[in-house]
């Protein structure tokens, strides 16, 4: 089988059908992904340490069998043609499967905030060349991945309900057109942290939905059971009179909270705001990047309270 013959679709679930096959098609449900690392089989297994006089190992039981899969997305709206504001990403169903909820106003913008109970889930299919694999049921977590002049990323983990794979024939995808990613750079990325306007190098967030395969009698299920969100920021070292971060009374100094927004894209139907009502930067750590004062820092987000807004 050739390796660069791949393919991913994927389709949210009924609430009232966890883990039924949503039946995604190539001509609805084709996702724009990159560097996809998928295992069909992960388990968990037993020991059995039965006394026999002798050396070795008895025969393993198997506990549980599930798949995980991972991959990048471009991070970009769902306008299309350029200036249709208010139009879900393609990725809105991993969005979704990672326990956000969205809120569409019209011609204005798609928004997604975290929730904690009722999480949607999804039917992935990937193709690898002759062979289909399947996962029902899967609820993952996303990471949103910054770098100076690459495209911006959504980064997605994932758990699901293992189908056996069979062979297929790889299908032909329809794919929408979609806006063209753009660089992180001083013309398409803005962050601000107060009233900072912030000097950005790379920055990541990571949701930290804390998901669990979970096999008990009556009960087969990928559930989110917790959520932690964390990141990492590196910017530029501002002056005192900028910012106060290392002084007596700097942000940083005294753990103080603030709000952080990140708008990355210019043009209606491509634009993505990242906001953090409540956050802090903590342990700074300074860094020398082309001859320049950097500062890197953990970034703690308050309650995981974060919105994700496609305008």
């Amino acid at each position: 089988m050739k390796y660069l013959r791949q393919l991913l679709l994927a389709k949210l679930e009924p609430l009232v059908s966890y883990g039924v096959d949503s039946v995604p098609t190539a001509a609805a449900n084709w996702l724009a992904v990159q560097d996809i690392d998928a295992n069909p089989v992960e388990m968990s297994t037993d020991d059995q340490k039965v006394v026999s006089g002798k050396y070795g190992q008895d025969e393993k039981i198997v506990g549980g069998i599930w798949s995980t899969i991972s991959f990048d997305m471009p991070l970009r709206g769902g306008g299309e043609p350029l200036g249709t504001a208010g139009t879900a990403p393609n990725f809105d169903v991993i969005l979704r499967a990672c326990g956000m909820a969205r809120t569409v106003t019209a011609g204005i913008s798609v928004a997604y905030t975290p929730i904690e109970s009722d999480e949607e889930s999804a039917t992935v299919y990937f193709y690898q060349d002759k062979v289909l694999n399947k996962m029902v049921g899967v609820r993952g977590s996303w990471e949103l991945k910054f770098n100076s002049q690459k495209q911006a990323l959504l980064g997605f983990k994932g758990m699901g309900l293992r189908v056996p794979m069979t062979d297929e024939t790889l299908p032909s995808p329809t794919i929408p057109t979609l806006p063209r990613p753009v660089a992180m750079n001083r013309a398409n990325t803005a962050l601000s942290f107060g009233a900072l306007g912030a000097r950005l190098s790379s920055f990541t967030i990571n949701q930290g939905n804390d998901v669990q395969y979970r096999n008990l009698t009556n009960r087969e299920d990928i559930v989110i059971v917790d959520r932690n969100s964390t990141g990492q920021v590196s910017i530029e070292m501002p002056t005192v009179a900028e910012k106060d971060f290392l002084g007596p009374n700097g942000i940083i100094s005294t753990a103080a909270t603030d709000a952080l927004s990140i708008t990355h894209g210019t043009v209606p139907g491509n634009i993505v705001q990242v906001a953090i009502p409540k956050a802090q930067i903590l342990k700074p750590k300074n860094a020398n990047e082309q001859g320049q004062v950097m500062l890197g820092c953990e970034l703690h987000i308050i309650r995981n309270d974060i919105t994700l807004t496609f305008k």
